[in-house]
């Protein structure tokens, strides 16, 4: 049963009062919301019996100045509960099959850079893409909850970016295969804003990540060290997309230089997310980082 369920129908105080309830956290008004709009009901009444309009009044500025209070009490009381998870560090088993999986991603990223390349079937490449595609999506969804405690839109609007960018290039590899020319026409630009969203989403991750500095809270301090430096990696992969050919910088007359940085970034991405995804795989409960 709800407040608008109750046997007395409620006025527009009382809806108005109910609707406010949703400045409580969501267990919170799922334990008490219809006790209180019961308890706000009678204060209504008890006051328009007693002294009028004036009593209606300095009833709802009491109770307004003490839902102000007590709600933010209520969320500062969950925020701490929440925190408790930051204390220490012990990936689930969800967090390591992800960090496990951005290895895999990241490793066949970074076997490009070797001279011996198995990988010349198009096939087989396309399915290396795919995954390395896919490695920060990942990482990144195993680190959100530690993000989300620290900084929730921030979290979700970072993570999102990278969500969205690596599943929008596996997906451009997967239709690639039957389009004749996938680097020419609407689908060469779709792939080409695949590509740049691919290495540009990490970095604006990697900042958020530097800002709350949530992601290596209790681990131990090679944990956290090893944390700080696959973040710092990835903000570099944003140089990356400068290798694009359809932007025409490698061939400008800076062309090498920029051919190099975009090397440089590749590399640094696929360090970042090895790096993060080692960090969630063979990480154990370590004490508090100061």
């Amino acid at each position: 049963m709800t407040a608008f369920d109750m046997p007395d129908r409620p006025g527009p105080s009382e809806r108005v009062y109910a609707g406010l309830m949703q400045l409580y956290p969501a267990a919170f008004r799922e334990r008490y919301r219809e006790e209180m709009v019961r308890l706000f009901a009678d204060q209504l009444r008890d006051a328009r019996a007693g002294r009028g309009s004036g009593g209606v009044v300095t009833t709802w500025l009491r109770t307004l100045a003490d839902l102000a209070s007590s709600s933010i009490g209520e969320h500062l009381r969950k925020d701490r509960t929440v925190a408790q998870s930051l204390t220490t560090f012990e990936p689930t088993r969800g967090m390591r099959l992800l960090g496990l999986l951005g290895i895999a991603g990241a490793a066949l990223l970074l076997w490009a850079f070797i001279s011996f390349n198995p990988f010349q079937d198009p096939a087989v490449n396309r399915i290396r893409l795919v995954a390395f595609g896919l490695a920060g999506v990942a990482i990144v969804l195993a680190f959100y909850r530690r993000q989300a405690v620290a900084a929730p839109n921030l979290a979700l609007l970072t993570t999102a970016g990278v969500v969205i960018a690596g599943i929008w290039y596996a997906t451009t590899v997967i239709l690639s295969e039957g389009v004749d020319h996938p680097f020419l026409g609407s689908f060469g630009l779709m792939n080409m804003f695949a590509n740049i969203a691919l290495w540009v989403t990490p970095a604006i991750w990697a900042i958020g990540v530097l800002h709350t500095g949530a992601a290596w809270q209790g681990m131990s301090r090679n944990q956290a060290i090893a944390t700080k430096l696959g973040v710092m990696s990835l903000v570099g992969s944003i140089v990356a997309w400068f290798g694009d050919d359809r932007l025409g910088m490698v061939d400008s007359l800076w062309g090498e230089m920029w051919q190099v940085l975009a090397l440089i970034g590749v590399a640094m991405n696929g360090i970042g997310w090895l790096t993060l995804g080692a960090v969630l795989l063979i990480g154990r409960r370590g004490p508090k980082q100061a």
